[in-house]
């Protein structure tokens, strides 16, 4: 049984997350502020935490949780700015949901991260240009150096190297990323995490974007791909 840490001051809130994660087959603890979190030493399998916080923020949880533990990490927030999004990112969270969220949406969100975390069995290497993406160590390496990529990135980036060169729509990616429905996934996640992939791998050698939006309908990945 997978075990979530929910950090959430609202009383009411963390009664029906635990109740709705209990249902569907989750050990739930909770704690309701940063030094709770900070202190909590029970190995947990998900941590799910709300941005705003009595005595801190979940900024400051996610940093220090990612100190010593790559297990997932999911924010939920009633802050649905870029700014914001990109900073839970930036220290490490592989998912944001904004508030109010659907419950089934909220399930599907935490099946998807559990799951991307629990692959182990894949050994496939794909070279493109001057990048190497290894599967099996989850290492992406650019000119022989190492990015350091979130989940989500390193997902995206998965997903056009197995399909290059020809176009992507949104839908589709937002259902590989997550698998589940598209209706359950905020363009707004996407959309950042791909302007950010986009900053972390730079032009190719001949100097485009690896990644080439095609306005209205999705996204291309610009050049061919080899499986090792």
């Amino acid at each position: 049984m997978d075990k979530i840490l929910l950090i959430e001051d609202d009383i009411y809130l963390t009664k029906n997350i635990r109740l709705l994660l209990e249902k569907n087959g989750y050990e739930v603890s909770a704690v309701n502020n940063v030094e709770q979190a900070l202190k909590y030493k029970d190995i947990v399998d998900l941590y799910l935490m709300d941005v705003m916080l009595p005595d801190g923020t979940g900024f400051e949880v996610c940093e220090n949780v990612r100190k010593t533990s790559n297990k997932p990490i999911i924010m939920i927030s009633a802050k649905d700015d870029e700014d914001s999004i990109v900073r839970g990112l930036e220290l490490g969270a592989d998912d944001y949901v904004t508030k109010p969220f659907k419950p089934n949406e909220l399930v599907s969100r935490i099946r998807a991260n559990l799951r991307r975390n629990s692959i182990s069995d894949r050994s496939k290497i794909f070279t493109s240009f001057d990048l190497e993406l290894d599967l099996d160590k989850r290492k992406v390496l650019k000119s022989g150096n190492e990015l350091n990529l979130r989940n989500i990135e390193f997902k995206l980036l998965e997903t056009f190297v197995a399909n290059p060169e020809i176009v992507i729509k949104r839908e589709r990616i937002l259902e590989s990323i997550w698998d589940s429905e598209g209706n359950f996934i905020e363009d707004n996640t996407l959309s950042v995490s791909i302007k950010r992939l986009r900053e972390k791998l730079g032009n190719n050698p001949n100097g485009c974007e690896y990644i080439e939006t095609i306005r209205g309908v999705g996204y291309r990945w610009n050049g061919m791909v080899s499986i090792k």
